[in-house]
């Protein structure tokens, strides 16, 4: 079975970077994606400014953030020819500058490293991939740029592998969605964080719970009704004019 991403057209990737090693790993890998499908890569520094627009140093900011961009654009040429683009964003958050680039170029799937998201403090504190795991509209794809005991790079799994993989591995999985989706919002919910997190499950786990992000059952409307009279201790309709039956679309709970 192939992931839920080979039926749908990805044209346009993007991967954030700070130029270090470790987000260099992701790059490479975002550009070996992009390539596969045939998808322009764009490739986004954040450099936090450090001065008030307005003085003289945020205006020296502003020249080496251009010059910057000039090396960066370069570099995306290198990896992707005229499919490479780059940008570099002078922002004080890079999480939701990098959603905020994302939604502006349309992109359909969003690359950032792990780096930083190995601790239980930092993944529930909410760092830089996490946040933009949250906030992105698009596919968010987090690969492994940890490094491992030997200080080499781990393996990159992620939610795009295409090997087939053991009858009862998959089965395991899918019991595993199917059980989320039935025990509701907060279970699902849960499953779509770990679906951004394949240095935590195994790549067939990681594939079953992408679905999760943009094919979830919605509640039955009896179930919204019984909860909704039951926590304002009245009938609906003395609180509510009307109530739309009909769910939402692509909307990420």
């Amino acid at each position: 079975m192939q992931n839920h991403l080979e039926n749908v057209a990805v044209k346009r990737v993007m991967v954030g970077t700070d130029r270090s090693e470790t987000a260099e790993q992701a790059v490479r890998w975002a550009a070996a994606f992009a390539e596969r499908y045939g998808a322009e890569l764009f490739v986004v520094q954040v450099i936090q400014p450090q001065n008030p627009a307005s003085t003289e140093f945020g205006a020296a900011e502003r020249t080496r953030a251009a010059a910057a961009n000039d090396e960066l654009t370069s570099h995306a040429r290198q990896l992707a020819g005229e499919r490479g683009r780059a940008s570099v964003v002078l922002d004080a958050d890079p999480a939701m500058a990098m959603v905020r680039a994302a939604e502006q170029e349309a992109i359909d799937v969003l690359v950032v490293g792990n780096s930083g998201m190995a601790g239980r403090k930092e993944f529930l504190l909410g760092n830089v991939p996490n946040r933009i795991s949250h906030n992105a509209r698009c596919t968010v794809i987090i690969v492994n740029t940890l490094p491992s005991g030997d200080h080499t790079p781990g393996p990159t799994r992620t939610a795009v592998a295409n090997a087939e993989l053991p009858p009862i591995e998959r089965r395991q999985a899918k019991r595993l969605r199917a059980a989320l989706e039935e025990l509701g919002p907060t279970f699902s919910k849960l499953g779509q964080i770990l679906s951004t997190r394949p240095d935590l499950l195994p790549a067939e786990y990681i594939e079953e719970l992408a679905m999760l992000q943009d094919n979830v059952p919605p509640m039955p409307e009896r179930d919204v009704v019984r909860v909704s009279e039951h926590e304002l201790g009245v009938p609906w309709e003395d609180v509510f004019e009307s109530v739309d039956p009909s769910p939402l679309e692509h909307f990420h709970i």
